[in-house]
């Protein structure tokens, strides 16, 4: 019995220290794969791995350069389409310059965006950080169209996964062909709008590839029914005069009044004549007002900056007649070089599907698809429609797109974009979220951290400004609040740099994965020596409990005293049995003796 109980107790030892050496070592062994996978080293191998190349040296020049990008990178075998983007290294220090990657959203790439520090922002951060801007176009936008014609099939390759593959596949062929190392180069992603979300979700997927993120304006929660955005609109033309939102309530109350009847003469008004669905136009009228509203500025090609939303309730406060309305619609279309009909939803059934000819069918896809943000009627206050609600969004997406496109269906395609990138609760780090007190897209972006989301997250809220307040303008071309907003983003800029030797942008030290693994091996080494401890508790305890041996040389022998023979033939009584103990039995011995 006492050498059963050693070699038990021996054995739970051993197995207690193998199990605690095994957690330890494969906590080790965890932590370096974590390690080796944040390591930019690590993907700078499957970079190497892509068959494509880029031009051989860095070519600054406003004609955009191409690509050869995946068509599908969740195919093994995928073949090649061109993607155009562009490169301008006028500021740029090419020993330790950072880059600026410059993400293009839901229309074609304009190098002017990028190219003058006078005019745009994203070039006047690249003249301050002596930086390199590389913008890429996004997929099935402008040139970069991965199809000839638009289907249902085809558009499938449409969608925020292929796009972040395309910057990962296109950031590791750049900086192979240019023999660039993100240590001495770190990257920051910058993007406006749609583009600002997938600049955020960049930061989130590819930690190795950018040291932070700049998302303006940026659309975070994915929604099916957007009707808050009708009531930032009617927010912002409150803001300018209580007399601009009521005269414009009262003109667009007129126009919604007359769906069910003929509006031929109001849409001659308007010039839109081809617009056959009296809800869509009724759309088209509201959502000129609210790119006032969006934005209070107009940019033609040249970044002009024009006061729209001023203008507009200045001329609706002094004439609140339709002539007047029809006027601004007009100018509205002219300005954006697009035709009444052009504007409306119902023309993603009209389209011929020719890759390119415009974004109205893929930007809609997308709604359809993955994003939402059918910007409906709010039961009070709206000035739209109460028919443009999200049955008949949906209509036009089954019309375009096929059958499978149901209420359900689109509702659970909308929450597994939320799912996977987080929504307004992403859990990213080192990313900038700016947004405009008067912007309609504000209440689906990020206002704010709370208690699950990282520290290093910059909220920046302008209280005068509207949609992507701080991207199309310098800080010289606006007031003291754009100064503040461009110089604080400037020393974000510069934090998240200045942080780039750690290989996974990771400067706050609750947040390493050494600090993380450092604790894991802690809990492991008292694991462990809780273990023994408590195992050596335990075999004092049984030591306590069982008999003590008597010494071989005094216990009685027959040998010796053959009186005792029988003692060793015959069994005890079973009486005696029961109560045998170690001092019974010794007594019993004696008194045999």
């Amino acid at each position: 019995a006492e050498y059963m109980g050693e070699s038990v107790i021996n054995g739970v030892m051993n197995f207690s220290c193998l199990s605690s050496f095994v957690s330890f070592s494969v906590a080790v062994w965890l932590l370096c794969g974590v390690q080796a996978h944040l390591d930019p080293h690590y993907h700078k191998l499957r970079a190497l791995k892509a068959a494509e190349s880029l031009t051989p040296a860095i070519i600054s020049t406003s004609e955009p350069l191409v690509f050869k990008q995946k068509i599908d990178h969740f195919e093994w075998n995928s073949t090649t389409f061109d993607q155009y983007y562009f490169v301008n290294k006028d500021f740029w220090d090419t020993e330790t310059g950072p880059i600026l990657l410059f993400l293009g959203g839901q229309q074609p790439l304009d190098f002017s965006r990028v190219s003058d520090p006078e005019q745009s922002a994203v070039a006047w951060y690249a003249n301050k950080l002596n930086a390199m801007i590389v913008g890429l176009e996004h997929r099935f936008y402008g040139n970069s169209q991965p199809v000839s014609r638009y289907t249902t099939d085809s558009l499938r390759l449409l969608s925020v996964e292929q796009a972040l593959e395309d910057v990962d596949h296109f950031w590791g062929e750049f900086v192979r062909s240019q023999n660039l190392t993100s240590g001495t180069h770190p990257w920051i992603a910058i993007g406006a709008s749609y583009s600002g979300a997938l600049a955020a979700w960049a930061r989130l997927k590819f930690p190795h590839m950018l040291v932070g993120a700049l998302a303006s304006s940026a659309p975070m929660e994915a929604t099916l029914d957007f009707f808050e955005y009708d009531h930032g609109v009617t927010r912002s033309l409150q803001a300018f005069s209580g007399g601009c939102l009521v005269n414009t309530m009262s003109l667009m109350n007129q126009i919604n009044s007359k769906i069910d009847a003929d509006m031929t003469e109001v849409k001659r008004t308007f010039g839109c004549e081809a617009v056959q669905d009296n809800v869509d136009f009724a759309y088209i009228v509201a959502d000129a007002i609210s790119f006032a509203a969006q934005y209070n500025q107009l940019f033609d090609s040249s970044l002009f900056t024009y006061d729209l939303r001023d203008e507009f309730c200045v001329n609706i406060t002094e004439a609140a007649t339709m002539q007047t309305l029809a006027q601004y619609v007009r100018f509205v279309h002219e300005q954006l070089k697009v035709s009444c009909e052009d504007a409306g939803i119902s023309r993603v059934v009209s389209e011929t599907g020719e890759a390119g000819a415009s974004s109205v069918i893929p930007s809609f896809y997308q709604s359809c698809s993955q994003l939402g943000f059918f910007q409906t009627a709010p039961q009070q206050g709206s000035l739209r429609s109460s028919a443009i609600d999200v049955d008949w969004f949906l209509g036009y997406c089954r019309k375009a797109f096929g059958s499978q496109f149901t209420k359900e269906a689109v509702s659970h395609l909308i929450q597994t974009t939320n799912d996977r990138y987080g929504g307004r609760r992403m859990k990213g780090r080192f990313t900038a979220f700016v947004n405009g007190a008067f912007d309609p897209w504000k209440s689906v972006s990020i206002l704010r951290v709370d208690k699950s989301m990282s520290r290093t997250l910059l909220i920046v809220n302008v209280t005068t400004g509207t949609h992507c307040p701080d991207f199309h303008s310098p800080p010289d071309n606006f007031g003291d609040e754009s100064s503040v907003l461009h110089t604080r983003l400037l020393k974000e800029f510069r934090r998240w740099l200045i942080g780039h030797e750690d290989p996974r942008g990771m400067t706050t030290w609750y947040e390493s994965p050494l600090f993380v693994g450092g604790i894991i091996l802690i809990c492991l080494l008292v694991a462990m020596a809780v273990g023994i401890t408590v195992t050596r508790m335990r075999k004092q305890e049984r030591e306590r409990t069982l008999p003590p041996m008597i010494p071989h040389a005094h216990r009685p022998s027959a040998m010796h005293a053959p009186e005792l023979q029988h003692l060793h033939q015959a069994p005890l009584p079973a009486a005696t049995m029961g109560h045998l103990n170690v001092e019974g039995y010794a007594r019993l011995s004696s008194a045999e003796a």
